[in-house]
């Protein structure tokens, strides 16, 4: 509608122009026969230069300079690896993905971005319940024949990101640095080989520093293909974490849109007994709406 209406205006005012000339040429009798061609001939220019810049092909939109967006999603993460308290060891935890989806309870996921020209505000916090079962290793073997965890895990990504000038509009490249939030609850419940309950638990909080890139490619007018990595860590707080994400998308028209992929996260966190490195993997699902 916006073109039709671009291309309206350009012809009424090709035709007033030319109405008026044509006045302006019966008004005036002094006007030579060479003034009043060459006249012409600047209408008929005007007139298919007017016509010319309103067809859709020459159009170009301009990209505007404040947008946001917001990503609720959904991801059947599958978390396996080793957790420990202080006064227990380590114990390791399912690895299978159809074992760890069901040790699930509870998740909040989105993510989203607040742009101003080429920086960007990047943010993806979730929010995730487990009840996994914990493996007795053998030294604990005597004295324990079961053990089970409640975990309540929350991580917040919140970054600053630089979109890089490329010629090709369908590549959009950012280069972004910033923290990986993280907070954990979690309690150890033994069952010893009396029946006995011997639960442990601690909070722990902390902040990773990461450095990461992530491309969007559009290769067809309403899809698009988007892949971002980061590392981090680097022993301020844990001794590393990355994350690893790759989805298709579709886009219903400029503001809606919807992506299938797959999120890949690491932590090897070890202070004072605390004991956090797992594995945390799953499809991804999200709706995403952008203004």
């Amino acid at each position: 509608m916006k073109k039709l209406f671009i291309f309206a205006i350009a012809i009424c005012f090709s035709i007033s122009c030319f109405t008026l000339n044509a006045s302006a040429q019966q008004n005036d009798l002094k006007l030579s026969l060479t003034d009043k061609q060459e006249n012409h001939s600047g209408q008929f220019l005007n007139k298919y230069t007017d016509l010319k810049s309103s067809t859709p092909g020459s159009k170009v939109v301009k990209e505007k300079d404040f947008t946001f967006s917001v990503n609720p999603y959904l991801w059947t993460v599958a978390t396996g690896g080793f957790v420990g308290l202080p006064n227990t060891q380590q114990y390791d935890f399912n690895r299978k993905f159809t074992d760890a989806v069901g040790n699930l309870k509870m998740m909040v996921m989105v993510s989203g971005r607040f742009k101003y020209k080429p920086i960007s505000l990047l943010y993806d916090v979730f929010y995730i319940k487990l009840n996994p079962s914990l493996t007795i290793p053998v030294t604990d073997a005597g004295r324990y024949i079961s053990g089970s965890g409640w975990i309540n895990e929350f991580v917040g990504d919140f970054s600053l990101a630089y979109r890089v000038p490329i010629d090709d509009k369908t590549v959009q490249l950012d280069l972004y640095g910033g923290a990986r939030v993280w907070s954990l609850d979690n309690t150890i419940d033994l069952i010893s080989t009396a029946g006995l309950t011997t639960s442990n638990s601690k909070t722990e909080s902390w902040v990773d520093p990461v450095i990461g890139a992530g491309v969007n490619f559009d290769f067809q007018k309403k899809w698009f293909t988007y892949l971002k990595g980061d590392i981090g860590g680097f022993g301020v707080s844990s001794k590393f974490t990355s994350v690893f994400i790759w989805g298709i998308g579709y886009r219903f028209d400029d503001h809606w849109n919807t992506s299938f992929g797959l999120k890949n996260m690491y932590i090897d966190y070890n202070k004072n007994s605390f004991v956090w490195n797992v594995w945390q993997y799953g499809l991804l699902l999200s709706v995403g709406y952008k203004l």
